[in-house]
């Protein structure tokens, strides 16, 4: 199946709960990460802090940019991860945590590549995740400040006093 994928800018938003600390784990992504060879994106995690990880024509390598947050497991949060084509940034419940600059122009993917919800999945390496999903959004602009604060706000007592292992099987891609 061939889908559009965004190449200028990204938003990808996701309600997540994970349930252990991976090395490397995927929340949602397009990725290759072979030695020299990386492109894609990805919505994720390393150890307890969230990430997002991509790879742009002015810099051919994936970064992973952390939060701050140390997450506990089988709490919600509401983690997002934007690119402008020049900024990377990832916030955690309505907050920046992390910037970088090293980044321009648009994304590059690579030739062949599943799209992986829940896991980090490319070529060589798949990383089941030990993670809980609710709702999935990815849209081909960047997400406001106050945008993501609102939508965070929104949701946010109505997901956050879960724990445990409570799920909600709704997906959307929006661009």
């Amino acid at each position: 199946m061939n889908f559009k994928v965004p190449q200028k800018a990204i938003t990808v938003e996701a309600w997540v709960s994970p349930a252990a600390l991976m090395r490397w784990g995927g929340i949602a992504g397009i990725i290759q990460d072979n030695g020299d060879y990386e492109r894609g994106w990805l919505l994720g995690y390393v150890n307890r802090k969230f990430s997002f990880a991509l790879a742009s024509k002015g810099h051919q390598r994936l970064t992973y940019l952390q939060g701050t947050t140390d997450f506990k497991d089988k709490r919600w949060y509401h983690v997002v991860g934007t690119y402008d084509g020049e900024d990377l940034k990832v916030y955690v419940n309505g907050k920046l945590e992390a910037t970088e600059a090293r980044h321009s122009g648009d994304i590059i993917y690579p030739p062949k590549a599943t799209f992986e919800l829940g896991g980090y999945k490319d070529d060589n390496e798949f990383y089941r995740g030990a993670i809980n999903l609710h709702e999935i959004s990815i849209y081909e602009k960047v997400l406001e400040v106050e945008t993501i604060a609102k939508r965070f706000a929104a949701r946010k007592n109505e997901l956050l006093c879960y724990e445990g292992r409570r799920t909600f099987p709704v997906l959307h891609s929006r661009t």
